[in-house]
């Protein structure tokens, strides 16, 4: 086997088996999504707000049942994220408590 061959090949670690990956493949790794699902277990429970990243939904449905057995998917949706403050905003946590706009 050749060196550009044996170096997109990892090998499996919990069954020996070798496994080319996307990135390995590609050369660069593929960007990341959060999936927000709301779901079923197979005991009837409903469990909302399940954050799982994948490259797409499928992947993320595959790591969601692998965790959830037999579950039911209700609600799946990408949860875009918002860059929130740095939180050394004093006067906006002030005027957040007192009740008044920040102008």
């Amino acid at each position: 086997m050749s060196k550009a061959i044996a170096s997109i090949i990892s090998i499996n670690p919990l069954y020996g088996a070798p496994v080319a990956t996307a990135a390995a493949v590609s050369g660069y790794t593929l960007p990341m999504k959060k999936f927000g699902f709301r779901i079923q277990t197979h005991a009837g429970m409903t469990v909302d707000n399940l954050m799982i990243q994948g490259i797409d939904q499928a992947q993320a449905e595959s790591k969601l049942r692998q965790m959830y057995h037999r579950c039911t998917i209700l609600e799946c949706k990408v949860v875009d994220d918002l860059p929130r403050g740095d939180g050394t905003d004093l006067e906006g946590a002030i005027s957040l408590i007192v009740g008044h706009d920040k102008r």
